[in-house]
């Protein structure tokens, strides 16, 4: 009997150790609303959308200690948005003691802010719109009122979104499909069925969504909403990078692929001595690279252009490069250079007018340097230094069909720059010739007319005495008469200097009687310059019917 005693007692002992465990067990792996309230502190001073925006600084990966509990809130869901009540409630999930849980928590007693007291509040911004809001609010108060039961604004939009602004763009973005679905806010139920991400930007920590759903199930909207301040995503350090020290002492550089370092602005730095000015600009042109003790190359990235400076530029003129030291943190690199003719650079301070160029021929322009020298008043024209710089003749020699100039380039005090080769292309094409060259008979046609007899053969008569008689025919162009040389087959104006052609070869091809019994001579413009044209070129009424009579 004692036994059996002893056993009920040590069976209800046990029954009420076990409760007593479950229930200490449960009291640590559940939460209660008014622990859950506990970890908020909304202003009750401020109104709905602006205590739901303080929600983005709520760390999601935070641990609260309450009642010997360790809570981690993981999302904050917001629900039943009511701004004229000044209440909402939030969908709390996360873990205590490491066991999921869920609650819905109801907030309320902030600040009312009436529709009209947010339209006056807008006005007061914007006091320009004062009389139309007026207007409107008169007219169509009751019209308002039901459109505005059909449609969400941003703002009413943007409280459903809660992101943990602790967090990268990256991990926000990989769990927007909690935002699916209805919402109701105002009374209005708001129902999303898409979120697109338009743009995102994990390094200034920005992103923008597109929203689309429906409002009350009638009325489709489609919203743009930006979201800004978030933690920005760390680069991982390259496992190649070089060291500090290595970064500089080990450090080469060249011109980046697709950049033109001639389009810096060398002169800065070479005319005005503004080094730092040149040293900031040249890192856009070129490349840096380095590499452990291993060799394995590794190019500097934007960050770690970020930490170099390139300091102690100078310009070696003889051969011909630009030399520099790179700086990366507190290390300085031993002395570096990249090829750079500060000839080719200040050619770009040179234009060349070609407007000008396709007034002349390039032959006209040739004659003319040799006759008058030192490039005369056309060189002037057709090239042009950049303003506070003047431009220099030194010789010129033929480049196909255009002219290569060697010039000079000075400062305005006269100093020299700089010296290069330009080609000057355009000029007015041969071909030309064919509309712009007048023959006519001349004392040719005289000629022609005093040893014509009766029935004699005037094709046979020509072409027997048409070759020593070129320079008895009549050239112009543009009403400017020229002359043909038999010696050296020029055709020229001792005036107009640019009007000149060398190796100028004329043929006759035949005589043709006009209807109105006059005589129009065929000659072929061969060849000019050396350019063969085969043009033909009419010479009218070189013979009129009259001269066969006499």
């Amino acid at each position: 009997m004692k036994i059996s005693k002893q056993i009920s007692y040590f069976c209800v002992l046990t029954v009420i150790l076990i409760a007593c465990h479950r229930n200490i067990e449960d009291e640590f792996t559940t939460v209660t609303p008014d622990e859950l309230y506990s970890l908020f502190s909304f202003d009750t001073q401020k109104d709905v959308y602006e205590n739901l925006q303080l929600l983005n600084s709520f760390s999601t990966e935070k641990q609260y200690h309450v009642n010997r509990k360790t809570i981690v809130v993981s999302n904050c869901i917001p629900d039943n948005i009511d701004a004229s009540q000044g209440r909402f409630s939030l969908t709390v999930t996360g873990t205590v003691n490491y066991t999921p849980f869920q609650e819905i928590l109801n907030f309320k007693g902030f600040k009312i802010e009436t529709p009209d007291e947010r339209n006056k509040n807008e006005d007061e911004k914007n006091e320009s719109d004062d009389k139309r809001n007026e207007s409107e609010n008169e007219s169509g108060n009751s019209e308002d009122a039901q459109t505005a039961s059909h449609t969400i604004t941003k703002e009413e939009l943007k409280s459903i979104f809660i992101f943990d602004t602790n967090q990268t763009v990256t991990v926000v973005l990989a769990d927007l499909e909690q935002f699916n679905g209805e919402k109701h806010i105002n009374g209005k139920s708001i129902f999303i069925d898409k979120i697109i991400v338009q743009q995102q930007d994990t390094q200034s920590g920005t992103f923008t969504l597109l929203v689309t759903g429906n409002v009350n199930g009638q009325k489709d909207f489609e919203e743009t909403l930006d979201f800004a301040r978030f933690a920005l995503e760390k680069k991982e350090e390259p496992v190649n990078k070089p060291t500090d020290y290595n970064m500089t002492k080990r450090a080469s550089i060249q011109i980046t692929h697709d950049k033109n370092i001639y389009e810096s602005n060398f002169d800065t730095f070479y005319r005005e001595n503004n080094s730092d000015e040149f040293a900031l600009q040249l890192k856009d042109f070129i490349t840096i690279s380095s590499s452990n003790n291993d060799g394995i190359p590794y190019a500097y990235t934007q960050d770690d252009m970020q930490n170099t400076l390139l300091t102690d530029i100078r310009y070696d003129y003889r051969d011909k490069k630009l030399c520099l030291k790179v700086k990366y943190k507190n290390d300085i690199s031993p002395e570096l250079y990249i090829p750079f003719d500060c000839n080719e650079y200040y050619k770009t301070f040179v234009t060349v007018n070609q407007s000008e160029a396709r007034k002349y021929y390039q032959s006209g322009i040739l004659h003319y340097l040799e006759e008058i020298g030192d490039g005369g008043y056309l060189f002037s024209k057709l090239l042009i230094a950049r303003t506070g710089f003047l431009v220099q003749y030194q010789s010129a020699s033929a480049f196909s069909q255009g002219i290569n100039y060697t010039a000079k380039l000075l400062r305005s005090n006269h100093q020299e720059l700089a010296q290069f080769d330009m080609v000057v292309s355009g000029f007015r094409d041969l071909n030309n010739l064919k509309n712009e060259l007048i023959i006519t008979g001349g004392e040719y046609s005289d000629f022609i007319q005093e040893r014509l007899k009766r029935n004699a053969n005037l094709d046979e008569l020509i072409r027997n005495t048409f070759k020593n008689n070129i320079s008895n025919l009549h050239f112009l162009i543009n009403n400017t008469r020229l002359l043909y040389s038999d010696s050296d087959h020029s055709l020229y104006n001792n005036e107009n200097k640019p009007l000149y052609f060398n190796d100028v070869y004329i043929e006759y091809q035949s005589i043709v009687k006009e209807t109105d019994g006059s005589f129009t001579m065929l000659v072929k413009l061969s060849s000019v310059n050396g350019r063969i044209l085969d043009e033909i070129i009419p010479i009218k009424r070189f013979l009129l019917s009259s001269d066969l009579n006499n």
